[in-house]
């Protein structure tokens, strides 16, 4: 088994492959920045998010060539980033559970493309997992990903990694989500107080937040976003603010997100 790295040398892409021992992993994952176009479904827990980027972990660990067919994980492989000491019963409903709402029983982690060409408006949609077979007794999950999802997890352009260790320990669904999707941008150039800065349309981030729809925008910020970043700023980030964007003259209609942050490790100016 092989973990890939990548780097750019003189314009041009140049991909290295090395041996690592997996027992010893730092959790890193890499993947493009399409992931984070991944819409999943409204009611996925925070363990659910645990346990859909520990499986695309443990795919990109087994090589793309092997994952043309199906992929057999171990429940012990799923959980090498938990806490330790999980409870067997709950932890084998838990994955039950995920098979249902990723496949579609109860919603379904889809990927949505939209390509504008000269003549026509091309909108892609389809699934991230094409089966999922979850054998309690043995304790395996065998899967198979669709061969869109393969290339979002072993593309080499425009990529993010986050470490799982990390990922993991945030506890809120939501938080999880707003640092992936702060993450992709800790390259870009800060303000010259230090800050990167963000935007998001309001449909884009409600739908890549996987907002309920009821949610109304008290709700949003009330059991979103102010709970998100208290948890992010305790752990992850030195500094996170947002502002609601509102349309002009029009100081209640909000139309996008802005998100300003410093992650820890970084000097402000």
């Amino acid at each position: 088994m092989s973990d890939f790295s990548f780097y750019f040398k003189k314009g041009d892409f140049v991909l290295e492959v090395s041996k690592k021992n997996f027992k010893k992993t730092d959790g890193s994952l890499v993947f493009k920045n399409k992931m984070n176009s991944i819409l999943f479904p409204v009611n996925f827990t925070a363990r659910d998010y645990d346990i859909f980027f520990t499986i695309c972990w443990f795919a990109k660990q087994k090589g793309y060539a092997e994952n043309k067919g199906f992929i057999e994980m171990p429940y012990s492989e799923i959980a090498r980033f938990f806490d330790k000491g999980i409870n067997k019963t709950r932890f084998n409903d838990e994955v039950k559970s995920f098979a249902n709402k990723v496949l579609g029983k109860d919603g379904a982690a889809i990927y949505r493309t939209l390509e504008i060409t000269d003549d026509d408006e091309i909108l892609s949609l389809g699934v991230f997992f094409t089966d999922i077979k979850a054998f309690r007794n043995q304790q395996i999950l065998r899967f198979k990903m669709n061969p869109i999802a393969l290339d979002i997890l072993f593309g080499v352009l425009k990529f993010m990694k986050i470490n799982l260790y990390d990922f993991v320990a945030i506890k809120g669904k939501f938080a999880k989500t707003l640092y992936r999707l702060l993450l992709q941008y800790e390259n870009i150039k800060p303000d010259k107080d230090g800050f990167k800065c963000v935007k998001f349309s309001r449909f884009d981030f409600e739908n890549l937040m996987a907002v309920p729809d009821y949610y109304e925008s008290s709700n949003i910020d009330s059991r979103v976003i102010l709970p998100s970043i208290k948890e992010l700023n305790e752990n992850y980030f030195k500094k996170l603010m947002f502002e609601k964007q509102f349309l002009v003259n029009d100081n209640k209609k909000i139309i996008g997100y802005s998100f300003k942050f410093i992650l820890k490790g970084d000097m402000a100016s």
